[in-house]
């Protein structure tokens, strides 16, 4: 019986995790300012290039690892390809940990409120982070 409960919720956070990373990816697309955002412009200045085609490419990348997720609940995929999806989801997800939460904030800069928010923040992205590899290892994939 818990082991039906442990795979119900596993199948449930798939279903958020994925709708999460479409609509992320969208929002990448469609607004100037967004998680992704803040990657591409770190991307930008560390390697080149226009902070637009970072986007661009993150968000495609968020879109399809989100579908991914979520059509393998519903069509045969290879679990290769499922695989690769979600270890890039997961790759991707830790850049943005990095970019957004450590390297473009400055946290000498910050008052006791704001610190207190940014490790709220952090917190929220690790669990995201987390889960994406929690749905690796439990849906055997």
């Amino acid at each position: 019986m818990a082991k039906n409960r442990v795979f119900d919720i596993v199948l449930i956070l798939q279903i958020v995790l994925a709708v999460f990373f479409i609509i992320l990816g969208v929002e990448g697309l469609v607004f100037k300012s967004s998680d992704i955002t803040s990657v591409g412009a770190a991307l930008a200045s560390i390697i080149g290039g226009k902070v637009q085609i970072y986007v661009i490419i993150l968000s495609v990348i968020e879109i399809v690892c989100g579908v991914v997720l979520l059509s393998s609940l519903f069509a045969p995929i290879g679990s290769g390809f499922i695989n690769v999806s979600i270890i890039i989801a997961f790759v991707l997800w830790a850049l943005v940990i990095v970019f957004k939460d450590f390297i473009g904030s400055n946290l000498a800069s910050k008052s006791t409120y704001q610190l207190i928010i940014w490790i709220r923040k952090v917190v929220v992205d690790v669990i995201i982070l987390m889960s994406v590899w929690l749905i690796r290892i439990r849906r055997n994939i």
